[in-house]
């Protein structure tokens, strides 16, 4: 009787695990096929008809600061990505299977399934959340989740095999984890906040935090002695685990690490000529999601191999500009408006951290866009509340709703006149 108990509890978890986790119902599955299918058919045509996601002779940099040969060959700096090795060295195995232990168009096809995927499961967590956290209508759902499928980071990610690529997912999965224990009022489970600070400080360092940023939002955290110490127990336990697992990687050669990690920072915070604000304004917020005007540089690997790379420019049409300023005021009045409700706070300290390490440090800001995967879902997410508060005001809510279809057709028209120019410099530069 106890075995059929025990087993029953079993099998309820993992039921809740895989509704969470993966598409259930019609919607949710329709919605992750048609994400997959856009995304794979960009995925494909770039990987067949250019170099780009995957070149030998380039080590970084072919477009937008990303570093996909590192990141695949050997997961990146440890001094930034401490632990992506493993999982690169898995991945890139399985495609070496895949194209027959060959770097051709195959092994780039299947390096595009991969990145796919995850996008599209980024969607679809989007969705999740709206519907069932913030208990938006199915429309609005599917509104917001389009809108956020395309952003510039979704549609460069969807192709891209980087950790920022994997980390994204992640990161909503814990959003919607952590909202769902919200709306079923209970406590999230240290086991699986600690595995997951493991998991993203091991893809990207900064990461590491991220979870605890959701514990933090709750009043109890701060006004229930226990409670404080409890986290800060689980929190001690989970950053020992990931000592041990970084120590064991860098053979507990923590002074170079620390060593490497100064001369990274120092090598990403450095102001470019742009102006600072150019570089928030444009490449922090807007990069994110709206694709500005590209501009093209000479690069010369060390081998002496030379290639044309692509990198965004500042934003410098009004249209853009004004987008760009209405969504940072909606953004705000939801942070304002929810700003006693512990999700809305979650998800105003993810946005927070991110000013704090890209705008106020400087880390990454000149090429900030290629770190939108660790902030930029709160926008549709932090929409859907605002959408939510407005819902007694109806003028207001349908306003907001005709505004964001607008968006809609702007982010659609724009993002793919842009990805067509991407393929143009794809094939005029990196052709197969």
């Amino acid at each position: 009787m106890k075995n059929r108990y025990c087993l029953a509890n079993i099998r309820d978890m993992v039921g809740q695990w895989v509704k969470i986790t993966l598409p259930t119902g019609r919607t949710e599955w329709l919605l992750f096929a048609v994400a997959f299918l856009v995304y794979i058919v960009l995925s494909v045509r770039i990987a067949t008809y250019t170099t780009l996601i995957f070149d030998h002779r380039i080590p970084w940099d072919a477009y937008f600061s990303f570093d996909n040969r590192s990141i695949v060959l050997t997961g990146g700096g440890y001094e930034r990505h401490p632990l992506s090795i493993y999982f690169f060295d898995a991945l890139r195995q399985l495609g070496l299977v895949v194209s027959a232990g060959k770097y051709d168009a195959s092994f780039r096809i299947f390096l595009g399934v991969c990145s796919a995927i995850c996008m599209a499961l980024s969607v679809l967590y989007v969705f999740k959340y709206i519907s069932r956290v913030i208990g938006l209508a199915g429309c609005y759902a599917l509104l917001l989740s389009a809108f956020f499928g395309l952003f510039s980071t979704s549609l460069l990610l969807s192709f891209t095999p980087e950790n920022y690529t994997f980390t994204m997912p992640i990161l909503l999965w814990l959003v919607l984890y952590t909202g769902l224990c919200w709306r079923n009022r209970k406590s999230e489970n240290p086991v699986v906040m600690g595995l997951s600070a493991i998991i993203l400080g091991g893809f990207t360092i900064t990461n590491f935090i991220q979870p605890y940023l959701h514990a933090i939002a709750h009043k109890k955290f701060w006004t229930d002695r226990r409670s404080f110490l409890t986290q800060l127990g689980y929190g001690a336990a989970s950053a020992l685990v990931f000592l041990l697992l970084l120590g064991y990687r860098i053979h507990y050669n923590f002074s170079a690490f620390f060593a490497k990690t100064g001369e990274q920072y120092e090598k990403f915070s450095q102001q470019k000529s742009t102006p600072y604000w150019d570089m928030v304004f444009s490449w922090f917020w807007g990069g994110n999601m709206i694709f500005p005007a590209f501009t093209l540089m000479d690069y010369r690997s060390k081998s002496g191999f030379a290639y044309k790379a692509i990198f965004m420019d500042t934003f410098a049409a009004v249209l853009p500009n004004i987008i760009l300023v209405l969504l940072l005021v909606l953004v705000l009045w939801a942070i304002i408006r929810g700003r006693k409700m512990i999700p809305v706070i979650q998800l105003s300290l993810i946005f927070l951290y991110a000013i704090g390490l890209h705008v106020a440090l400087r880390f990454g800001l000149r090429s900030a866009y290629i770190y939108g995967a660790h902030f930029i879902f709160i926008v549709p997410l932090l929409l859907g509340w605002l959408l939510r508060f407005l819902e007694p005001k109806k003028h207001w809510h349908a306003g907001m709703v005709a505004f964001l279809v607008c968006l809609l057709v702007y982010f659609a028209v724009n993002n793919a006149l842009r990805l067509q120019e991407f393929f143009d410099f794809g094939l005029r530069y990196h052709r197969v």
